[in-house]
C-alpha cells in the first residue's frame, strides 16, 4: 500500500482494509474474513485456521490519541475471547508526521491499563507489540501488534 499509492488514494478504512483482507487471502488460502462476528461484536480481519482464531483484526484511520485510547483500543479488546491470543491494529496514517503519530500511538497502547508488558519497535521500526491482559473473571493475556502503514 505504502509503495503504491494508487491502492489506497481517496479511499475509506473499509476499502483500504479489503487490500489488506486480499493480500492475507493470498498468503492464507482464503481463510481470512472481513466484518466477523468474534468476541462482543465485528472484527475487521479474522484469520482462522482450523478451529483457531490466529488473529483478530482491527483497521482504523488514525483518529487522534484521545479516541485512539477511549475508543479503538477498547473496541479491539471486546472483540477477542478467551481463545484468542494474537491481535493487530492496522493504523492507517494519512499525514505526513509517521513517526509522531505512531509514537502517540505506541503510547497509548503502553499506558492502557490493561497492557501488561510493552516491547520496543521491531527492527524496521515498523511493528509495536504490547502485551494485554483481559477484564474478565478468568483473564488471559494477548498479544497486541501495532502496524502502521503510510497511505495517501
Amino acid at each position: 500500500m505504502e509503495r503504491l499509492p494508487s491502492t489506497t488514494r481517496g479511499k475509506g478504512e473499509e476499502d483500504i482494509r479489503d487490500v489488506l483482507l486480499v493480500a492475507l487471502g493470498a498468503a492464507f488460502a482464503g481463510r481470512c474474513t472481513a466484518e466477523s462476528l468474534n468476541g462482543a461484536g465485528k472484527t475487521d480481519l479474522l484469520l482462522r485456521i482450523g478451529d483457531r482464531n490466529v488473529l483478530v483484526g482491527e483497521c482504523k484511520n488514525w483518529p487522534g490519541a484521545k479516541e485512539f485510547r477511549e475508543e479503538n483500543i477498547s473496541q479491539l479488546l471486546g472483540y477477542l475471547t478467551r481463545y484468542d491470543r494474537f491481535a493487530v491494529i492496522a493504523l492507517f496514517i494519512r499525514v505526513a508526521r509517521l513517526e509522531e503519530i505512531v509514537s502517540k500511538a505506541a503510547k497509548e497502547l503502553a499506558e492502557h491499563p490493561l497492557c501488561v508488558a510493552a516491547a520496543v519497535p521491531d527492527h524496521d521500526g515498523r511493528q509495536y507489540n504490547f502485551v494485554m491482559r483481559s477484564l474478565s473473571a478468568t483473564p488471559w493475556d494477548v498479544e497486541v501488534a501495532l502496524i502502521p502503514f503510510a497511505i495517501s
